[in-house]
């Protein structure tokens, strides 16, 4: 793990959280988004992930390579394990690189994960 972070926002935009999240944590790991070889970025609901990607101008295709929450599933209480183990295999399968996990939780709540899988 490189770095995380935890973000509030308005209880109204709690699905946008990621938007605030991702740079956070991409900062205290002295990255940008360019340097950001994965995302996944869970999929509460399938609107809240396209609108982070086009706030962040992130390239889809390096977004939820394999299926997310809608496609997934939402595993209650694991489905940050589940995101974090989803983005290591698809990166230990690519060779390595760095990854960001990113999610909105109810309340306002929002938080980002960056990690490295070093090449083999």
């Amino acid at each position: 793990m490189r770095a995380w972070a935890s973000v509030g926002v308005d209880p109204a935009d709690t699905g946008l959280a990621p938007v605030e999240a991702i740079p956070k944590a991409l900062a205290r790991a002295k990255l940008s988004l360019s340097d950001v070889d994965l995302f996944e970025i869970n999929e509460a609901f399938a609107s809240m992930c396209v609108a982070t990607v086009k706030l962040l101008e992130i390239d889809p295709d390096r977004v939820n390579v394999n299926g997310s929450g809608c496609s997934l599933g939402h595993p209650v209480a694991a489905t940050g394990a589940r995101m974090l183990v989803t983005l290591v295999h698809e990166l230990r399968r690519r060779g390595g690189g760095i990854g960001v996990a990113a999610m909105c939780a109810g309340g306002g709540m929002g938080s980002a994960t960056v990690i490295e899988v070093p090449s083999p």
